[in-house]
């Protein structure tokens, strides 16, 4: 099935990479969106409709920080309350590609190399161009939350290249997601290459993971498949990272309190943190946690 061009220009060479995209951040958004789809999906067309994802309107994602969201029933979270229901979410970026050895990050990679901005240039209400980080900070504090936030970008640069890969059904191998939950503080520049299983932050060097569609969805599945016991430590976790957020000093700290369980036998604590942390997230964040029924067969896998 041709998605994006007819299938003789899948038999002609490779177009030569210009350095910025000759294609549109929606263009990148709709392609990689179908695929996302089409892996959720389980390959069958006759089921993407169930996994298209919501695409806010311009004033909308200036509020929520993303361009694109999806609900994946097995994203061990539920639909977020304020984030249109969703549990997974995307902030596409463009890339250009840097082939000069005079390139400011070429020296990292010691060859050709792609990069994005993560912030943008605003203006103030003097009229004065600021680098503005507030697009990251809204998708930042979704991540802390513990939903699954990512950056994806181009692999390539030319459009016939792209859309190749759509049409081959290769962009879910191909285009780059970095999650945003690993970016520590504001930086400026991320760059990769094509092949390279990681990116470099360049304001404080640091490495983060390159991963790729399948790799992702596979991982936020085994997520999924956890069990209890591990999860209550992890959501302890997002609840202490919120409440430092917004800075609640005056609530109780919920480790103290999952810590004076120490004298409740061994067989019994797992359940009474379980219960303490869901009346600590009911009482103090209006935050119900529900369980969902185990599935036939997986109690004894467990």
């Amino acid at each position: 099935m041709n998605l994006f061009h007819d299938m003789d220009r899948l038999s002609m060479p490779a177009n030569p990479e210009p350095r910025r995209p000759n294609f549109s951040e929606s263009q990148l958004q709709a392609m990689v969106n179908l695929e996302l789809s089409l892996i959720a999906a389980g390959g069958n067309p006759a089921l993407v409709w169930k996994y298209f994802p919501r695409l806010p309107s311009t004033v909308q994602e200036a509020l929520l920080g993303w361009d694109s969201a999806f609900f994946f029933p097995w994203v061990p979270l539920p639909p977020h309350p304020h984030q249109l229901g969703c549990n997974f979410f995307i902030q596409y970026k463009l890339a250009e590609r840097i082939a000069s050895p005079r390139g400011r990050e070429y020296r990292s990679w010691k060859a050709p190399y792609l990069r994005f901005r993560i912030p943008y240039d605003s203006k103030d209400d003097h009229g004065t161009y600021f680098i503005d980080y507030s697009q990251f900070d809204l998708v930042k504090d979704i991540s802390e939350g513990g939903y699954p936030t990512y950056y994806v970008t181009n692999p390539v640069t030319d459009y016939g290249n792209l859309s190749a890969l759509a049409d081959s059904q290769n962009l879910r191998s191909e285009a780059p997601f970095f999650s945003v939950g690993e970016i520590p503080g504001h930086h400026e520049i991320l760059s990769f290459t094509r092949t390279s299983t990681h990116g470099l932050l360049h304001s404080e060097p640091k490495r983060l993971a390159s991963q790729r569609a399948d790799e992702v969805l596979s991982r936020v599945r085994e997520t999924s498949r956890q069990r209890p016991g591990d999860l209550v430590p992890r959501l302890s976790r997002m609840v202490m990272a919120a409440r430092e957020r917004v800075r609640f000093k005056e609530l109780p700290d919920l480790e103290q309190e999952l810590q004076q369980l120490s004298e409740v036998p061994e067989n019994l604590r797992l359940l009474a943190s379980a219960l303490v942390t869901r009346q600590y997230l009911r009482k103090y964040w209006d935050v119900q946690w529900l369980t969902l029924p185990v599935e036939a067969g997986q109690r004894q896998s467990d």
